[in-house]
């Protein structure tokens, strides 16, 4: 059975970086949290280069911490901020046109607001396979696939992946199964390379701890 670090190969020296392709497309993913962290991801996909994707850069937003959460239309409002005026190694990339934004099918209600504020971005239910989505997201790591940019609002992002583990108690039943906690950058991500790269051509044995 898993235990310990999900991501125990994580190293920000090789999985983080500032040089990266130009993207042939862009896409959201958000890990949408009413008591819980929410948390935007950008990233840049261009599959005929290496990193074929990337994390351009974060939104997070900690109701607990900040004391109050905020409401869809906020949300909305802030998805909008978020692709504004986007820089990413110290390229300026303009306004950001999604070619899609993936969510997970739970969060009805935020899906339905960012379709009426913004009719212009297709909205795409993620695939929240979560093993095997772990199992991508580790090969494209490995493999030199994905990488996270430097930018300072990935912060929480890198710091997530030392935190994010297994169950212990869910492996003592035979389960593997991710804490749920710790895992709000992790699931945008995991929806994001799972729902574009997920298949079943992917070498899972990679991750030789599952």
């Amino acid at each position: 059975m898993a235990e310990g670090s999900v991501y125990d190969f994580f190293d920000e020296s090789l999985h983080r970086g500032s040089r990266f392709p130009h993207a042939k497309q862009y896409k959201v993913s958000i890990d949408y949290g009413t008591g819980n962290p929410t948390s935007f991801g950008l990233y840049g996909i261009n599959k005929s280069a290496t990193p074929k994707a990337w994390r351009i850069k974060g939104y997070w937003w900690d109701s607990k911490k900040e004391g109050r959460q905020k409401t869809d239309t906020e949300y909305s409002k802030d998805l909008k901020d978020f692709l504004t005026d986007v820089y990413c190694d110290g390229r300026s990339l303009g306004d950001i046109h999604p070619s899609s934004i993936i969510i997970d099918p739970s969060a009805a209600s935020f899906k339905l607001q960012i379709s009426k504020d913004h009719p212009q971005y297709f909205v795409q239910d993620a695939n929240n396979d979560v093993l095997d989505g772990i199992r991508t997201q580790a090969k494209m790591l490995q493999s030199g696939e994905y990488m996270i940019s430097s930018d300072s609002s990935n912060d929480p992002c890198v710091k997530e992946y030392y935190a994010y583990s297994w169950d212990r108690n869910a492996a003592k039943r035979g389960l593997d199964k991710p804490l749920k906690q710790d895992d709000h950058t992790k699931d945008d991500e995991r929806y994001f390379l799972h729902t574009e790269f997920g298949d079943s051509q992917l070498d899972y044995n990679i991750l030789t701890r599952m």
